[in-house]
C-alpha cells in the first residue's frame, strides 16, 4: 500500500489484519523506522518471539529452533554467545532459512497476516527474504504500507505482489458520498465543510 502520509495506508492495513484475525489468520505487525534500514532482518529477528509463541512453531527444525534462540538472546547482549563459544556472525547467515523453517511451521497450522508499516526502511536482507517468503508455498499474506515505493524497491514487485496506491478522494466524490450518507438531512454548513476536507 503506498499513498501520502495521512491517507489511511496503517488503518487500511489495521481492518484487513481485523478481517484476517476474523477469518482464522494468524497476526503480527511490525513498524519499521528510519535506523531500521541498517539493521539486517529487523522486521523478523523482532518478531521472532511471537512467532515462536503462535501455533506450529514447534514444527520448527530443532536446528532453526537453537539458531532462532541464539538470535533472540543477542538482541539481550552478545557476552552470553560468546560464552558459549557460538559463532554469531556464520549463526546470522543461517537465519534466513531458520526464520523461513519457524514461518513454514507456523503456517502449517494456520494461515499468517505480516504487517509492514513503513516499510520503505527495510533492509536489503529482509526485502530479500520476503521475496523468498513470495515464491514459497507457505500460507502468508504480507502488507507493506509505503509512502511510495523507490526504485530501489521495484524488486519487490514479483509475481503475487500486488501495489495499491491510496489517494484523496475528489471533492465531486466526497460530496456525493456525504449526500448519500445524510440521506437528504440538513448540516450546517461550517459542519459540512468540515467533513469535505
Amino acid at each position: 500500500l503506498t499513498g501520502e502520509a495521512g491517507i489511511g495506508k496503517t488503518r487500511l492495513a489495521s481492518e484487513v489484519a481485523t478481517f484476517a484475525t476474523i477469518s482464522g489468520f494468524q497476526t503480527l505487525r511490525v513498524a519499521l523506522r528510519e535506523g531500521d534500514a541498517e539493521r539486517p532482518l529487523f522486521a523478523f529477528i523482532g518478531q521472532i518471539k511471537q512467532l515462536l509463541s503462535l501455533p506450529g512453531s514447534l514444527g520448527c527444525s530443532p536446528d532453526s529452533l537453537s539458531l532462532l534462540q541464539l538470535l533472540l538472546e543477542n538482541e539481550k547482549g552478545a557476552r552470553r554467545v560468546h560464552e558459549r563459544g557460538l559463532n554469531l556472525v556464520s549463526s546470522f547467515d543461517k537465519a534466513p532459512r531458520a526464520i523461513v523453517d519457524l514461518i513454514e511451521a507456523v503456517t502449517s497450522e494456520s494461515p499468517l497476516l505480516i504487517t509492514i508499516d513503513n516499510a520503505s526502511h527495510l533492509d536489503g536482507s529482509t526485502a530479500a527474504l520476503i521475496r523468498t517468503l513470495a515464491l514459497s508455498n507457505v500460507r502468508l499474506l504480507v502488507i507493506l504500507t509505503m509512502r511510495e515505493l523507490k526504485k530501489s524497491q521495484l524488486t519487490l514487485s514479483a509475481d503475487g505482489w500486488r501495489l495499491l496506491h491510496l489517494s484523496r478522494v475528489s471533492e465531486d466524490s466526497a460530496e456525493l458520498l456525504l449526500d448519500e450518507i445524510l440521506d437528504g438531512r440538513a448540516v450546517p454548513t461550517d459542519l459540512r465543510a468540515w467533513f469535505l476536507r
